[in-house]
């Protein structure tokens, strides 16, 4: 028994260093590959849901290949309809460039309530992707297609929304699928629980955020 507790233990042990601890600025979780300052690494800002999607859960539910690989920035997601990945890039190139570091490109992706703060973005040409995972669809401002953006979303997970559940043909799924498509964009609709999808999304679409 005790060499079976001894070895739990190692196990949570070696799980807790797998995953490196992360920065803070303000309300935004960073993390930093050590040998940042000598090589440019891409980077990718992810923002989270209304409740339980925070910062710490996208952290947490990060494929390991990322963080050796790539600059690392989770935030949560801002008030309904999205708007604050502009205000989240220039603070963290701030932060960076103070640390003497920079990133080779830039990747951002909404999850859940997240969404709307990354289907606004003024300029999606800056980014080198777009993601949707699983998003919330309506979003309070214009948005700008582009052939960069990939959304992906099961439309089981949002039956049972207030919201969502109500809205007849699912019409902000549908025009935002379609736009996506018209402007080259890549869409999926996969079989995947909603508590899952960041980490799906995350190993499906990897060559696309961070080119690895």
């Amino acid at each position: 028994m005790i060499k079976f507790l001894l070895s739990v233990l190692l196990m949570i042990q070696l799980e807790e260093n797998r995953i490196p601890k992360p920065e803070y600025l303000g309300n935004l979780m960073i993390c930093i590959p050590e040998d940042a300052k000598d090589k440019n690494y891409p980077m990718l800002i992810v923002f989270g849901g209304a409740t339980w999607a925070t910062p710490k859960f996208l952290w947490e539910n990060t494929p390991e290949e990322y963080f050796n690989k790539s600059i690392l920035v989770y935030s949560p997601c801002f008030t309904y309809g999205g708007g604050n990945l502009k205000k989240v890039v220039q603070n963290v190139s701030a932060h960076l460039q103070k640390k003497g570091i920079k990133y080779s490109s830039k990747s951002a992706c909404g999850f859940s309530g997240g969404g709307p703060d990354v289907m606004i973005v003024e300029n999606p040409k800056e980014f080198r992707a777009l993601g949707f995972i699983d998003p919330s669809p309506a979003a309070n401002g214009t948005v700008r297609y582009s052939s960069n953006m990939i959304l992906s979303f099961r439309r089981n997970n949002w039956i049972n929304s207030d919201f969502y559940g109500k809205v007849v043909n699912f019409r902000h799924f549908n025009a935002l699928s379609a736009n996506i498509r018209n402007a080259g964009g890549i869409v999926e609709e996969a079989d995947i629980f909603h508590d899952k999808y960041f980490a799906y999304f995350l190993n499906k679409f990897r060559k696309q955020l961070i080119g690895e």
